[in-house]
């Protein structure tokens, strides 16, 4: 297991060139079989990836909490709505996913070692994935990871449920100079800031904005009009696996 710089939210701030094919998803041939997320977000612009025009990458999470409680009561991942903690994450988190676009596979899962949310560690990338860099649709993060890359595979039935946001970010948020980001409700209404999703695993379904109307159709970028932070439309399709 590779321990990285607790300091540091893992996306590229140098990039190096890279070559890149088509879309990655989806994929098969692997032999992890529990219980299958597959995460998807649109974006009003494009993904941010910092591989043209001289432009830095911006920081895409999926932030997740996994409990053995089907409806937990206390509040789940949430954004850091001015600065402080780790920057990017607020509320009970337990993992994220990041898109690191200076990756081969660019959706890596990570791990919260402390409640504090400061200490965390990388275990794996996503089984399959749509990669914005090249192949894939331009505004569009979707990849596949199995839960069993959370938890041991053992534990993975005792998960009841999972609360999740999607976070976008231009930075950290680790001065006062704050930063502009998005997330699921409305970004123009600050009683929205606590919204997250919970969902639970015990049946293949999905789950999407449509149905939810978690994340507004107009723009809602918080600090700016910026289309690439935007997030427009989502969805969630959990998978038992056969």
């Amino acid at each position: 297991m590779r321990k990285l710089s607790k300091n540091l939210v893992p996306f590229a701030a140098g990039l190096i060139a890279l070559s890149f094919g088509c879309a990655k998803f989806p994929q098969t041939g692997d032999n992890l079989l529990t219980k299958r997320l597959v995460f998807t977000a649109k974006l009003s612009g494009k993904v941010r990836t910092g591989l043209t025009g001289g432009q830095q990458p911006y920081i895409y999470v999926f932030a997740l909490r996994l409990s053995t409680d089907a409806n937990p009561r206390d509040r789940g991942p949430v954004p850091v709505t001015s600065f402080g903690g780790n920057g990017f994450v607020a509320g009970n988190c337990t993992h994220y996913v990041v898109f690191n676009p200076g990756s081969t596979n660019p959706y890596e899962i990570w791990q919260f070692q402390d409640t504090q949310l400061n200490n965390r560690f990388q275990t794996g990338v996503a089984i399959n994935f749509e990669d914005p860099r090249g192949g894939g649709r331009p505004n569009i993060l979707k990849f596949e990871i199995d839960m069993s890359q959370l938890v041991p595979a053992a534990d993975v039935n005792s998960i009841q449920s999972v609360q999740c946001n999607i976070l976008t970010m231009d930075r950290l948020a680790l001065s006062s100079s704050g930063h502009d980001w998005d997330a699921f409700g409305d970004g123009n209404i600050v009683s929205q800031d606590n919204t997250f999703l919970t969902f639970q695993t015990k049946s293949t379904r999905t789950i999407s904005n449509t149905q939810t109307q978690l994340e507004p159709s107009s723009e809602d970028v918080r600090g700016s009009n910026d289309p690439d932070l935007d997030l427009r439309d989502w969805s969630v399709e959990i998978r038992l696996q056969q």
